[in-house]
């Protein structure tokens, strides 16, 4: 039975983070972007970023940032504030629009030259 929960909990966890491809459209479509137009220029849609996955990703590569609520284009980035070099690994936020948005808070990006 403890086992059962866990495996319960471990998906509910997983799926408050995950964003789909559908989403990401429909967040770029309201900043009148085309995902489709992007990648035909080699735009890469990179998942699973906080956790590590490209750690060494030079941040002037990245071209949005997506929340689970928003598409943050990079000509709205105000600043950016890193620990360390200009990469993903030492990325802390962005402030864009007035707004603050943490690394833990991006659940994708859209690169450009991957």
């Amino acid at each position: 039975m403890k086992l059962f929960l866990l495996f319960i909990f471990s998906i509910f966890s997983f799926s408050t983070f995950a964003i789909t491809r559908p989403e990401i459209e429909s967040l770029l479509k309201e900043k009148n972007v085309s995902l489709n137009r992007m990648e035909q220029k080699g735009a890469k849609v990179l998942f699973g970023e906080v956790t590590g996955h490209s750690p060494m990703l030079p941040f002037a590569k990245i071209q949005v940032l997506l929340t689970k609520d928003e598409a943050i284009l990079k000509k709205d980035f105000d600043s950016v504030d890193f620990r360390g070099a200009q990469d993903w690994a030492h990325f802390v936020a962005v402030h864009s629009l007035g707004q603050l948005v943490l690394k833990q808070d991006i659940h994708a990006v859209i690169v450009l030259g991957q």
